[in-house]
């Protein structure tokens, strides 16, 4: 017969590492077991969702010679935390980028004040219902870890409603494939699903589908026109018109799909450019 002891240490051994909190967060483990462990903080009412496994594309050719060392301000949180050991997921919306991963809180978080702080000087911080959040200024940016293994980067009245919504269970998580290095889906009313892999490039692709092909027609139409207006506004800059002429728009049945191909010099010229 088990002794009540024994029982006990049995019970709390089956349910503590049955918890996310304090099961280990391992950043190369597939992204499928990664989203599983943030996405109760990822609310579905977005504008546009992006989904990115960070460990993954950290390890391409594409990844080190674009996106490494690169000093854009827009990129600039990627520069405090290291994709390949460190991080293991991102999240982004219209309102937050979460970032998850084996991270050691105190650490990261001086980490990222002076990331910040060198630019925009001394960060604030407020308590917030046992959980810290860093900020700019009042309405301003700011971040907070929402799990040992989680940092949100939001507005603070967003990051505060957050905190409030989880344990009341008002957040319905997004519905995401987690079957590409990038999974994405824009405009809830006319939804496009965007995917994309690395390598030695970045291939993108983008489906839209519509309830019938004249709807289709008209959409593939339209992209098909801006894509040449686009082409004529860049031809005084021939890697962007070459760029946007390679982008492929094919049509079939309730769907358009568009595909592309990026190499290494065409992304640091359109992250120099798009984000001046």
């Amino acid at each position: 017969m088990i002794s009540s002891g024994i029982k006990y240490i049995l019970f709390a051994t089956i349910f503590f590492s049955s918890c996310n909190w304090f099961a280990p967060f391992s950043p190369s483990t597939p992204l499928e077991n990664k989203w599983v462990r943030i996405e109760k903080w990822v609310p579905s009412d977005s504008t546009y969702f992006f989904l990115i496994d960070i460990n993954k594309a950290a390890k391409t050719p594409f990844y080190k010679k674009a996106i490494l060392g690169n000093t854009n301000k827009y990129l600039a949180i990627l520069s405090n935390i290291n994709p390949e050991t460190e991080a293991g997921i991102i999240a982004i919306t219209d309102k937050f980028v979460f970032i998850g991963g084996d991270f050691e809180a105190t650490d990261l978080i001086e980490r990222i004040k002076e990331g910040i702080e060198t630019k925009k000087g001394a960060l604030k911080d407020t308590v917030y219902k046992k959980r810290t959040i860093y900020y700019e200024k009042d309405g301003g940016p700011a971040f907070a870890m929402l799990e040992k293994y989680l940092v949100c980067y939001g507005g603070m009245d967003d990051i505060k409603k957050l905190i409030d919504d989880r344990p009341k269970k008002k957040i319905v998580p997004v519905k995401a494939d987690t079957s590409f290095t990038i999974w994405g889906i824009i405009n809830k009313d006319r939804p496009i699903v965007f995917t994309a892999d690395l390598g030695e490039r970045l291939e993108i692709s983008a489906t839209a589908n519509f309830p019938g092909e004249k709807e289709t027609e008209a959409f593939a139409e339209e992209a098909v026109g801006i894509k040449t207006i686009k082409s004529l506004e860049y031809m005084d800059e021939p890697w962007l018109a070459d760029f946007i002429d390679g982008i492929a728009i094919l049509k079939g049945g309730d769907k358009v799909v568009i595909k592309s191909a990026m190499d290494v010099d065409t992304a640091k010229k359109l992250i120099k450019k798009g984000f001046k």
